[in-house]
């Protein structure tokens, strides 16, 4: 059925026929009451399955006494829980090849105070160069970025 639309018509003008109208938008006519909707199609076949992720392991790793970085390190918690002074050593990228962007959170959970270390040829970038952990319980996130350059932010003390 051909519809015989008005001439010279204005932009938003509007015209019904058989139910459905139709609206000028300035070039040509736009239904603008959808026609009745169908019925739903058939379910698509289901798509392939993803991989099985794996658990990291234990996300929180306690330490008793100073620790050179170790791989297993990668993006945990480290309670350093040592009645004494101590460090926690970063270790050159020779040595433990973390990828950049690794991230390294730190807690002192003892009473003795945690310095962050730099190992031969690492280098570690804080605030005001400060690298000793503030208080018991207090703690610093140690960032990868670049091969042997880390960034140490959080919680740190003169």
């Amino acid at each position: 059925m051909a519809i015989n639309f008005p001439d010279s018509p204005s932009v938003d003008d509007t015209y019904t026929v058989s139910g459905v109208t139709w609206t000028f938008d300035g070039t040509s006519w736009v239904a603008s009451q959808p026609y009745a909707q169908g019925p739903t199609g058939p379910t698509g076949p289901t798509g392939p399955t993803g991989p099985t992720g794996t658990f990291a392991g234990n996300l929180i790793q306690e330490y008793t006494a100073s620790q050179n970085s170790q791989l297993s390190d990668a993006n945990k918690t480290i309670e350093m829980n040592v009645a004494s002074d101590n460090t926690y050593t970063i270790m050159a990228n020779g040595t433990v090849a973390f990828p950049v962007g690794t991230t390294i959170d730190v807690v002192q959970t003892g009473a003795g105070q945690t310095t962050i270390v730099a190992d031969t040829g690492v280098t570690l970038l804080s605030k005001d160069s400060l690298l000793k952990i503030s208080a018991r319980y207090a703690g610093v996130t140690i960032y990868k970025r670049a091969t042997n350059t880390w960034l140490v932010i959080g919680d740190l003390s003169a």
